[in-house]
């Protein structure tokens, strides 16, 4: 659960979120079963064990005072006593045992929840025309106007940075044109129609991961090939960085065991297995060293994607490089 709402916006974006709940509820229905299953074993074991511990003193008793009336071998009432209170502590310590092997081998399934592929798949959105438009775009927060008349025209591949000073606005135009949030007035469009959730995947400091290996976070359950994401992970250069069985590396809660630009790169990876064609990126290299951010913005400038990325830091080189339009944001709109 904390996985699913962690990654809330994103299960929306890529519209899986039935699989999601699908997954946790298998999970969930598989844990209660293996419960109740360890409760009945529990139960037949301690019934035995009870059984055998009313055997284990009536039938020595039995023989014991049957011993002390026919005065056989000298066997007296305090031998009986003594022996009963000793072969008590010697099975109450079996008991014990038995019952601590039962709980280890009962609940190994429920210590490792496991979650199974599932062939049900969830099409991405298509559109025809690859165009981004924003007409006089206006946001208000409360009765603060945050920014008005924003107005920006994309195509194909082309490239846009987007810059301007502390609380502008610059994500909270990103939200807008990612269809997370809706302008107070304008519009945005992508393809000819009002963009919408589905359109793009917005790529941010913080990528969200979770616990299963790199297949699992790159489809989300959906049906993809093992060729089709494989190649996803070549194109951002991240299929020699994982092992030898990149789709199996397992990747831990929220991505710990991955570095920032490696999880980054399977974030992108996830919107080319599904042909977006609109990347947002948020401060993407705010997080990573000189040498990181140089080349995931090298990647991303390479590929025939299109962009619109909200930085406070440029890497002039690059933008140079591959001509990428600087536009700043301000109150009244985008210079």
């Amino acid at each position: 659960m904390k996985d699913i709402f962690e990654g809330k916006n994103e299960i929306r974006k890529f519209d899986v979120k039935n699989l999601f709940f699908k997954k946790f509820s298998n999970s969930l229905n598989t844990e209660e079963e293996n419960y109740f299953q360890l409760n009945k074993v529990q139960f037949t074991v301690q019934f035995c064990a009870w059984v055998c511990a009313v055997l284990a003193n009536v039938i020595p008793m039995g023989i014991g005072l049957l011993m002390v009336v026919n005065h056989f071998g000298g066997v007296e009432i305090g031998t009986i006593v003594t022996l009963t209170l000793t072969a008590d502590h010697v099975l109450g310590g079996v008991r014990e045992i038995v019952g601590y092997q039962t709980q280890i081998s009962s609940t190994k399934s429920i210590r490792d929840i496991g979650i199974e592929e599932d062939k049900n798949s969830v099409q991405a959105s298509k559109v025809g025309e690859n165009s981004l438009t924003l007409k006089d775009v206006a946001f208000d927060r409360g009765d603060k106007e945050i920014f008005q008349n924003v107005n920006l025209q994309l195509k194909n591949s082309d490239k846009v940075i987007i810059n301007g000073d502390s609380g502008v606005g610059k994500s909270t135009l990103l939200n807008i044109i990612s269809g997370q949030l809706k302008p107070t007035k304008g519009k945005v469009e992508f393809g000819n129609r009002s963009i919408s959730l589905g359109d793009s995947i917005l790529v941010s400091q913080k990528s969200w991961l979770f616990a299963g290996n790199v297949a699992d976070n790159l489809s989300l359950y959906e049906n993809f090939s093992d060729e089709e994401m494989e190649e996803v992970l070549k194109k951002v250069h991240l299929w020699d960085e994982l092992g030898d069985k990149p789709l199996q590396f397992k990747i831990e809660s929220e991505g710990s065991n991955l570095s920032g630009g490696q999880a980054q790169r399977l974030t992108i990876a996830r919107g080319l297995l599904r042909h977006k064609r609109l990347f947002l990126l948020d401060e993407i290299t705010s997080s990573l060293d000189k040498e990181n951010s140089h080349a995931i913005r090298k990647l991303i400038y390479t590929l025939p994607i299109m962009t619109v990325e909200v930085a406070h830091n440029i890497d002039a080189e690059l933008v140079k490089q591959y001509g990428i339009e600087i536009r700043k944001l301000t109150k009244n709109g985008l210079s």
